[in-house]
């Protein structure tokens, strides 16, 4: 089972305050040892990062979320 955890964007301040989803990470290894195949979705870093994203976020986001062809996703807050 494909599992995608995602990181929203948190904030338009700089990148000062990016950090990994520690958290997520964590959570993908619990998933990975019951035989799960997890992928993270960061889309704070690519907030951050790429300025098309930025541009125009929900096409891009609703089409990254689409490519990742989860079976299940899970969303941090």
């Amino acid at each position: 089972m494909r599992v995608v955890l995602v990181n929203p964007p948190k904030s338009d301040v700089g990148r000062a305050d990016l950090t990994p989803p520690l958290g997520l990470l964590r959570l993908a290894t619990v998933a990975r040892r019951l035989g799960a195949e997890p992928v993270i979705c960061d889309l704070n870093l690519l907030w951050h990062l790429d300025p098309a994203m930025r541009a125009s976020f929900y096409p891009n986001c609703l089409r990254r979320l689409v490519e990742s062809d989860g079976q299940v996703y899970g969303f941090t807050s």
